[in-house]
């Protein structure tokens, strides 16, 4: 098994050079493309704020940790904030876990992990009737430990450094109770002429996160599987010459970098054939000209897409790494159409191809093609 390279200083520099290389050979439409990567995360519906880097500190639901561990939540060095949302902090209170009393005894804490508790509608519920119950019952303690709304502190922050740790803000809950069944409104954080207020923004949520390794590596495989698409020479500055030295490098990097699912060449290798990179959704080659189409809406539009959907929410600690990982990792995004990307749902590859099989059979079945 080759030696995994998130410990291996010199492969993932190497990768990052390469990728600076590469770039100035392509396009700016593209190069923006491959930046957004690991550019902005989508902003946050808790006390979330606009462009925020994907490597800065987020909030996990504690519904989702699944195998999480508070040593694993420890690796994430910008910080991760894990949100007791409704009933949670009192289904926990006498939980013997060790993550579960840290949570308790660090709500509203500086460390590099800390909690904080959450009153709104969780994702499948129309009613806010839980989260106004529960909120009620919480005000007690909320009254006996003087816990605060949650905020930005007030003190000047270095630049660059607003949304990393968890020493930048301040406070104990959020809450925002409206709509469905109850007419009583509850709302600690409320936007200002359709933007919430500067203070207020301070999160991103866990969809995307990456850290700055995992980046590198992701951007690579993202690169590399694009040197791939047809038409790439006349399109670009590469030569036959260069492509074909692009390619040897990065297949020669992209060996040594692995994750538990296996190396990021061989994942980036299913999607070439025959040499052409190939969209798994529509089993058809990619020419790079679709890599410049600009509107977002047409079919063709170049879009990462996941074998495993973000709505899945399957956040893991990859153990070949020891790193936390979202539905932004290696060996888990690829390229697609918009038009692909959308019949696909939250479907992964396989499960797509299985789908597309039967409906076919149907279609030959119930609807034969007209010799």
């Amino acid at each position: 098994m080759a030696t995994c390279a998130k410990f291996d200083t010199m492969v993932t520099l190497a990768l990052k050079k390469q990728n600076s290389k590469l770039l100035k050979k392509l396009p700016d439409i593209v190069k923006t493309k491959i930046k957004n990567i690991t550019g902005k995360a989508p902003q946050s519906s808790l006390c979330g704020g606009a462009r925020i880097a994907k490597q800065s500190r987020f909030t996990i639901p504690y519904c989702q940790l699944g195998s999480v561990t508070l040593d694993d939540l420890r690796t994430i060095n910008n910080g991760v904030i894990v949100v007791l949302e409704n009933e949670d902090y009192f289904n926990i209170q006498h939980s013997s876990s060790s993550l579960d009393k840290y949570l308790l005894e660090n709500i509203g804490g500086n460390n590099i992990v800390s909690c904080i508790v959450a009153f709104y509608n969780t994702e499948g519920t129309t009613s806010s009737a839980v989260s106004l119950k529960t909120y009620e019952r919480m005000k007690p303690v909320i009254t006996a430990k003087q816990w605060k709304p949650l905020e930005r502190i007030s003190d000047p922050i270095p630049h660059g450094k607003t949304y990393i740790g968890n020493e930048t803000w301040s406070g104990h809950y959020y809450a925002n109770i409206c709509g469905g069944s109850t007419t009583k409104k509850v709302q600690t954080h409320c936007a200002v002429n359709g933007s919430l207020p500067a203070k207020f923004q301070l999160f991103n949520s866990v969809i995307g996160y990456m850290d700055a390794i995992t980046g590198i590596h992701l951007t690579s495989s993202m690169l590399y599987m694009l040197l791939f698409s047809t038409d790439i020479i006349s399109e670009t500055k590469l030569e036959e010459g260069s492509l074909a030295s692009f390619k040897n490098d990065y297949e020669s990097l992209l060996a040594k970098v692995c994750y538990d699912s296996g190396s990021v060449l061989d994942w980036c290798n299913r999607f070439i054939i025959d040499g052409k990179l190939i969209c798994p959704l529509d089993a058809a080659p990619i020419p790079f000209s679709n890599f410049m189409i600009k509107n977002c809406k047409n079919h063709n539009y170049m879009q990462l897409c996941h074998n495993e959907a973000a709505s899945k929410k399957r956040y893991f600690q990859d153990q070949t790494t020891n790193t936390f990982m979202s539905d932004y990792r290696p060996n888990n995004l690829f390229w697609g159409t918009h038009q692909g990307n959308m019949e696909q749902q939250d479907m992964t590859i396989e499960e797509y191809h299985y789908h597309l099989h039967t409906k076919v059979r149907r279609l030959n079945k119930l609807f034969p093609l007209a010799s």
